[in-house]
């Protein structure tokens, strides 16, 4: 938890008011109970543990700077707030003539910096409290004490207004860092998430290629010899299946070695894949329809390598006398 300093600037035009405020409030103290009630609020904000051994008076420090105009109030707190360390309380004059009033000056400092206090001191009732409202809206950041001043309520409030910033400022950053925190496991989770997502589709992949390999014929892409036996042994205990209309071709190549010795085996291996899709599409209104054993969910042509030069397909539904018509169209 960060250190706020208890920053005060006294805007007056008269020296008089600056030296008294500042005899008052460097020889400030505050009662045991005082301190401790603003202790018991810390706690109970921030969890902190009570490390105190039974004070009874507290001296209170405060840094206090001097501006004579209002357009120098409002200078000193443009740089405190960009040097990141700003006032917690400005004690502001009404009447600092010849420049700005005190009300203007404070529309314009809280422009700069909505978070600082100000009490306005004033012996005079330059403005109502409706015009003032007016002017600067409702606000809970806002005191006002007549002069001359009263050192006890003068210490009570600075006091007050210091401790009320600096515990609103510890809450903002005690938010802001878990908010980083929150930034950051979540960051960490989307990456672990990322992660295991790449994780899981390179098994799938995987797993996909492994299926595809151990029922696929590499070379054309049709299934191969192993599924033919899976499939074949399925089909027939299938409810679906026209037994009476059942139909095995089996289609061998005449001297296909030959085209091997002669061409070299990168045509004979272009040969196989052209008669595997010449079978494919020959087929493709006959063939029976067996579930993808890479895919799970999709459908494939049941047309088989059986290896070498050896292809087999199975029909369904089809009237024996046109089997033939079929196998003759597709030579």
């Amino acid at each position: 938890m960060g250190v706020f300093r208890r920053r005060i600037l006294i805007a007056d035009d008269n020296k008089d008011i600056h030296d008294d405020i500042k005899y008052i409030l460097e020889t400030s103290s505050v009662s045991s109970d005082e301190y401790q009630e603003a202790k018991l609020l810390k706690k109970e904000l921030f969890g902190e543990k009570d490390t105190d051994q039974g004070e009874t008076v507290i001296d209170i420090k405060y840094c206090i700077d001097d501006a004579y105009q209002g357009n120098e109030a409002v200078e000193m707190v443009r740089m405190a707030r960009e040097s990141g360390d700003p006032y917690s309380l400005v004690f502001m004059d009404v009447r600092m003539p010849p420049g700005i009033d005190g009300i203007e000056t404070i529309e314009s400092i809280w422009e700069i910096d909505p978070d600082v206090g100000v009490v306005i001191c004033t012996a005079y009732s330059d403005y109502t409290w409706d015009q003032i409202v007016t002017k600067l809206g409702q606000n809970d950041n806002l005191l006002f004490m007549r002069k001359p001043f009263d050192s006890v309520s003068l210490k009570q409030i600075a006091l007050a207004m210091t401790t009320k910033w600096s515990l609103k400022m510890q809450v903002r950053e005690h938010i802001e860092n878990l908010e980083k925190q929150v930034a950051l496991r979540t960051n960490e989770l989307t990456e672990t998430v990322g992660r295991l997502r790449k994780e899981i589709a390179l098994r799938e992949e995987k797993e996909k290629l492994l299926a595809y390999s151990a029922h696929y014929d590499s070379l054309t892409d049709l299934l191969n010899r192993r599924s033919f036996y899976t499939s074949l042994a399925a089909l027939t205990q299938d409810g679906e299946f026209h037994k009476d209309k059942f139909s095995l071709f089996y289609i061998d190549l005449d001297n296909f070695k030959s085209v091997n010795d002669l061409y070299g085996h990168d045509v004979g291996d272009q040969l196989l894949r052209e008669v595997a899709g010449r079978i494919s599409r020959g087929l493709e209104h006959h063939v029976c329809m067996i579930p993808d054993y890479v895919s799970r969910d999709g459908r494939v042509k049941a047309i088989f390598r059986l290896g070498g030069d050896e292809f087999t397909a199975v029909i369904d539904g089809v009237e024996q006398e046109k089997v033939g018509e079929i196998a003759q169209k597709l030579i």
